[in-house]
């Protein structure tokens, strides 16, 4: 299994050094605006090295036989993938509309939910499981389609979206083993491999943004991995291990888009509003929040291990120390008179490379 995400890991590299050096041909410049976190034009689509490597990988993994004999859900996957990968492809080299983008990812999603399966329940500590019934299906789709957006969304500063796929598909990785379920394991593997490559480039300051591409297919890649991870009797992985390693995301994306559906704001439009983006607009530098980031991640992925590994006591208290973290940092954040002062003039706009 190593020796297929090293051969994801150059295949990464590679792809996004090339990209780096022809994206001017191919018209992929970020070129900056009143809205842009970033102060010089710069080349993205860098995100197709993380397309690749994801799908070759798991296509080796496939071809010498270690994914086992659920084709389906192999096919559901890769489908997606390349589904996903496509169209946030097109997207970085023409602007496609909303809805293009929705109905693409959303079929993407359908095709993954059908062949691999629907989260069917939800287990939470010191309740009965959480049949979904008649809603597996819906909640799937969202939950596939909402992960796949918010990592889009939180790709707005360098090396934040790149780490984030390093450090949660490690932990994802680890939680695989530790539970003997080889497939979850070996995406986790790949996902990190894949996003290494690609960091080497992004890490701040950066060369190159993964764009459109490389954010949406890692956060579909994760949220499809769960249902992967679900299906499962004697080795699955709980749903919330996947929450909690994507809760530093989730947290910022989800405050954030309420906020501004409580203001009648139109949420689908660009803004500058996620609290990382406040902390740069503030006078924190890319590499300050992107580290401080990775710190989180790091917290949160060492508690998903736990979770994994201890009794129901413990996941609760997990769950509930988490929530309660999240909820005072995100009051603290939207009452800071440091972040509100200095982002208030930016209250309509968004980070162009997302």
């Amino acid at each position: 299994m190593i020796w297929i995400a090293l051969i994801g890991f150059s295949i990464s590299f590679f792809t996004v050094y090339l990209m780096l050096h022809f994206s001017d041909r191919l018209g992929l410049i970020d070129v900056p605006n009143a809205r842009s976190s970033h102060e010089k034009p710069t080349p993205k689509g860098g995100g197709l090295g993380i397309v690749l490597a994801l799908s070759i990988s798991l296509t080796v993994y496939f071809a010498v036989g270690y994914w086992g004999t659920d084709t389906r859900a192999f096919v559901g996957l890769i489908a997606g993938i390349l589904i996903v990968g496509l169209i946030g492809f097109l997207d970085d080299l023409r602007n496609l509309s909303m809805w293009i983008r929705l109905i693409c990812q959303l079929l993407a999603a359908t095709i993954a939910v059908v062949a691999i399966g629907p989260l069917r329940s939800i287990h939470i500590p010191f309740m009965e499981e959480l049949h979904l019934g008649a809603l597996a299906i819906p909640i799937s789709l969202l939950w596939i389609m909402s992960v796949t957006n918010i990592y889009n969304f939180i790709d707005g500063i360098d090396g934040l979206a790149a780490g984030e796929g390093v450090l949660g598909g490690a932990f994802l990785a680890c939680i695989g083993i530790i539970v003997g379920n080889t497939q979850v394991a070996a995406i986790g593997l790949f996902i990190a491999a894949a996003s290494l490559g690609f960091l080497v480039f992004n890490f701040p300051p950066a060369k190159i943004f993964m764009g459109d591409t490389g954010s949406t297919t890692l956060g579909f890649t994760i949220a499809a991995t769960a249902l992967i991870g679900s299906h499962s009797a004697a080795n699955s992985i709980p749903f919330f291990v996947f929450v909690l390693l994507l809760s530093n995301f989730l947290v910022d994306g989800i405050f954030t888009l309420v906020k501004r559906i409580g203001r009648g704001e139109r949420w689908y439009h660009s803004h500058r509003e996620h609290y990382y983006q406040k902390a740069v607009i503030s006078g924190y530098s890319h590499r300050q929040v992107t580290l401080c980031e990775y710190v989180i991640e790091l917290l949160l992925g060492s508690s998903a291990i736990v979770y994994v590994l201890y009794g129901e006591s413990l996941q609760l208290t997990i769950l509930l120390l988490w929530l309660v973290l999240f909820t005072g940092l995100c009051m603290w954040l939207s009452f800071s008179r440091v972040l509100k002062t200095q982002a208030e003039s930016y209250s309509d706009d968004k980070v162009s490379h997302a």
